[in-house]
């Protein structure tokens, strides 16, 4: 399914209205959202004072879309589950990711498996690893990282 700005907005209208105190699960994966319906959820989602569980796995957003959910998520108190497989976020993504993270301090489950491409997983991994030493994700239980090869230039095909 492709999703179009109308449609996350949709879903964004729902969640900044009546769902706002009481959403504790949302499962979008699998649904190309990209980095524009990133834009038009994020806002929403920040405001998810009982957020406890988000997938957006294969959702097809990239580093733009990565840094705007870790800063609306950073603002949600309850959040301890996140899964963001199978998107290319590539460094700065992580980053902003897992920096913005750092400010909701119950997140114990982090899903990160599948989002370098290629090359970028040995700068992803230091990336990541800087973030983590500053602080963020102090709380984390489980860290996924499966399906990121660190690969050299000279490997890649």
């Amino acid at each position: 399914m492709n999703w179009k700005c109308q449609e996350a907005s949709l879903i964004s209208e729902g969640i900044a209205g009546s769902l706002r105190s009481t959403l504790q699960k949302l499962t979008i994966c699998h649904n190309k959202v990209a980095d524009a319906g990133i834009e038009a959820l994020a806002p929403a989602l920040g405001q998810c004072s009982s957020l406890v569980t988000l997938n957006m796995g294969s959702c097809a957003f990239e580093e733009h879309g990565a840094t705007l959910l870790g800063r609306e998520l950073g603002k949600c108190p309850a959040l301890t589950e996140l899964r963001v497989s199978d998107n290319h976020i590539k460094n700065a993504g992580v980053e902003g990711l897992v920096l913005g993270l750092g400010l909701c301090h119950g997140i114990t489950h982090l899903d990160l498996q599948s989002t370098f491409p290629g090359i970028e997983a040995v700068e992803g991994f230091t990336v990541l690893a800087e973030a983590l030493r500053q602080g963020a994700g102090a709380s984390l239980h489980t860290l996924e990282l499966g399906g990121n090869v660190a690969r050299m230039k000279g490997e890649l095909r």
